[in-house]
């Protein structure tokens, strides 16, 4: 036999097992079925007790669930400064204890300085302005990222009872922000 013959022989072989590998499962075979990782549940974390605010996230497992709150401190009572600390908590990311607790966000240290303004108008329309976010959350684009990310937004800007709606931008441009989420420039109203 020549070695190319071999050589195409071994392949065919291991193609073979490979494919025997990859087929699907006898249906009537008894193996156990690998269990689904089990949501988990935050711990609760011990909250400031003069807390007004809160930044909201998820917990750990449960990333499509509403967002949970974890306390976070304003420095004054008008609806603007709270609206500021509660974003100012979010974009910083869970502390070391919430994280240890369960909760997560795509908001961490590094972006927690990339709040640049925060203004509500008249008629209650909140303006959200980050710094260019896309470049320290990149995974936020894809479709569970950016629903992860509005979600836990939306969930700390509506806390502020006189926020009708907001707008999101990056570096003064709503369309750079939702363009950023594969989307177009929109206000979103209170739920």
């Amino acid at each position: 036999m020549n070695p190319h013959t071999l050589t195409r022989r071994a392949v065919l072989l291991l193609l073979a097992a490979v494919a025997a590998a990859c087929a699907s499962p006898d249906p009537t075979s008894t193996a156990p079925t690998p269990a689904l990782p089990t949501p988990v549940a935050c711990a609760d974390v011990v909250e400031p007790t003069d807390a007004d605010v809160h930044a909201f996230f998820h917990c750990a497992g449960a990333e499509f669930e509403e967002p949970r709150p974890v306390a976070r401190i304003a420095a004054a009572d008008d609806a603007t400064a709270r609206l500021d600390a509660a974003l100012h908590g979010l974009i910083a990311g869970p502390t070391d204890a919430e994280r240890n607790a369960g909760y997560i966000s795509l908001f961490s240290e590094q972006t927690a300085l990339t709040l640049l303004g925060v203004e509500i108008g008249p008629d209650g329309v909140a303006v959200v302005d980050f710094a260019d976010l896309r470049v320290v959350m990149n995974n936020a684009s894809t479709s569970s990222g950016s629903q992860i990310l509005l979600a836990q937004l939306e969930a700390t800007v509506f806390q502020i009872e006189e926020v009708t709606a907001v707008e999101y931008r990056i570096h003064g441009s709503c369309d750079t922000f939702w363009e950023w989420l594969q989307r177009v420039c929109e206000v979103v109203p209170r739920p």
